[in-house]
Order: structure tokens, then sequence, then C-alpha cells
């Protein structure tokens, strides 16, 4: 799949199609889990006695969610603390390749300065093709 365009239009397609239909998405099935949870409270009492359930009774729900919401509660700092070690070593990785692509341009630059220098001056019309055909071989490098 090839993310450039030139065309607008294309580009709002591209946008729509990708991150917020995959939002969309994500707060529809949110929604309905959230929905179905607001349904299983309500009606955890008809459903015990419709179903003659010890578990479905609303002691029984309501202490499983607060539960859950104490696990939440715990675990919310430890997930976030997570996610701040991940971010760091993506953006560690991250500066890392910079880092070396910036290496690697100043090392074109220094070879594109001692050759340019070095070379027979500007009026040769062979040392300025020379030159030129080198210019285009370090650009394709770069």
């Amino acid at each position: 799949v090839m993310y450039s365009t030139a065309r607008r239009k294309d580009m709002y397609r591209m946008l729509f199609e990708g991150c917020l239909a995959t939002i969309v998405r994500f707060t529809l099935c949110l929604g309905t889990w959230a929905a179905t949870l607001s349904w299983w409270t309500r009606s955890c009492e008809s459903l015990a006695e419709q179903y003659g359930l010890t578990y479905f009774t609303y002691e029984a729900v309501f202490g499983n969610l607060k539960a859950a919401a104490a696990v939440q509660k715990v675990l919310l700092p430890l997930a976030s603390f997570i996610l701040a070690l991940y971010i760091k070593m993506k953006l560690g990785w991250f500066n890392g390749i910079i880092n070396l692509s910036w290496g690697v341009q100043g090392k074109i630059g220094d070879i594109a300065l001692t050759i340019g220098g070095s070379v027979a001056p500007a009026n040769d019309r062979a040392a300025s093709a020379a030159k030129y055909r080198l210019y285009r071989y370090l650009n394709l490098a770069h």
C-alpha cells in the first residue's frame, strides 16, 4: 500500500479508510461492550432467577466488578510506567537511526568537498563531467 499522493481527494480517502475507520470500529466495539456490561449488571437478578445460577446474583456481579476496578486501579500506574519505558526505547532507536543518517550525510559531504577541491579547475570539460557524475552517484548513495 502506497501512502504518498499528490491529490487531496486520494489523501482524504486513504485517511478515512485507514485511521478513522479503525477509530470508529474501536469506538463502536467499546460502546457495544459497555452497553452489554450495563445490561448485564441491571438484569443479573432476573438471569439468576431464570436459570437458577448463584453466580449471577447482584452481589456476585457487583463484587466482581469492584474487584476488577481494584485490579485496574493497581495495574494502571504499572501499565503507564511500562508504556513510558517502551516509548523511551522507541525514541532511542529512532534517534540512533537519525544519528547514523546524519553521520552518513556528513561523510558524503566530506567526500564531495575533497574530490571537488582536488580535481582540475571548473573550465575543464572532462573534469566537470567527472564531478557531475560523482555528484549524481553521491546523491544516489544519499
